[in-house]
């Protein structure tokens, strides 16, 4: 029997509702309410969209106190080594959602690696090319088609816990071509 590849429908939606309340009544006694909604980009992603999504891998992990832990996008590990390491080589990052466990007590830096680093956030300045989650911070990016394609030289991902307990978080990233 011949393997078959894995399929994706991705859905998406990076979008805010605000009701704001103004303080300052009216002669009726009420303060009036503005909302706003702050929809930013929603859409669903499978092989034939562009952007298409033709690998995601999900996981949640833990990183030691004062440890990095790196992810190698073109070695992905899913499951408890039932299913095939997943390899984003040659395609771009589409979709990043990274999450701290509110349990947290401690922040975690999602960073380039030094060597051989993927570029998550798109930015080529030092300290830009990072982010700092707080304990229950989730950070959540929708990329169109920008990205650096994952290859050999650019392929690893650092997460960082410099301090505090032992750090949780979960992490999925999309990419297609």
């Amino acid at each position: 029997m011949a393997a078959t590849s894995d399929t994706y429908s991705v859905a998406y939606n990076l979008r805010a509702d605000v009701v704001e309340t103004l303080g300052m009544g009216n002669s009726l006694g009420t303060s009036p309410v503005v909302q706003h909604v702050l929809t930013a980009c929603s859409g669903t992603l499978t092989a034939a969209t562009t952007p298409a999504i033709s690998q995601l891998w999900a996981e949640q992990f833990d990183i030691a106190t004062g440890a990095t832990v790196t992810k190698d996008l073109t070695a992905l590990v899913r499951g408890d080594g039932h299913v095939p390491n997943l390899d984003m080589t040659d395609l771009k990052v589409n979709l990043v959602r990274i999450a701290s466990l509110s349990t947290n007590t401690t922040t975690v830096t999602v960073d380039v690696a030094a060597a051989t680093g993927y570029n998550l956030f798109g930015e080529d300045a030092a300290g830009l090319e990072q982010i700092t989650l707080e304990p229950g911070d989730v950070y959540m990016m929708y990329c169109p088609e920008t990205r650096a394609v994952v290859a050999a030289a650019e392929k690893d991902v650092d997460f960082d816990n410099s301090a505090g307990a032992t750090a949780t978080v979960e992490v999925l990233i999309g990419a297609g071509v």
